[in-house]
């Protein structure tokens, strides 16, 4: 199960990049300042998309849907890691080996 939430957390970050690429060539397109600032500081992109609503709803939304499938494929992927540790042996710890050991 852990393989489909890393093939959904690949598939949510290339869908996210892709809605965040089209941000900003609207922002290098609306000013050079604004894509600058937008390539270089991650917040700045989503003031600009709240600003230009109508220009980058679509870029915004793709970005969107891409994070929810991030999200879930970490969900799945946490779920899966958390039952592989809990169904993991119990090993003794290197103290108590060397102990015995050396006793």
């Amino acid at each position: 199960m852990t393989a489909v939430g890393g093939l959904l957390i690949i598939a949510g970050a290339i869908v996210m990049l892709v809605g965040w690429i089209m941000i900003l060539i609207k922002a290098f397109k609306a000013s050079v300042g604004w894509g600058i600032a937008s390539l270089l500081v991650g917040i700045v992109a989503l003031v600009f998309a709240i600003m230009n609503w109508q220009d980058c709803k679509k870029a915004f939304l793709i970005w969107v849907v891409g994070f929810v499938v991030y999200i879930i494929g970490f969900a799945i992927t946490l779920s899966g890691a958390s039952s592989a540790i809990e169904q993991m042996p119990v090993v003794e710890p290197v103290g108590m080996m060397l102990d015995r050991l050396f006793a």
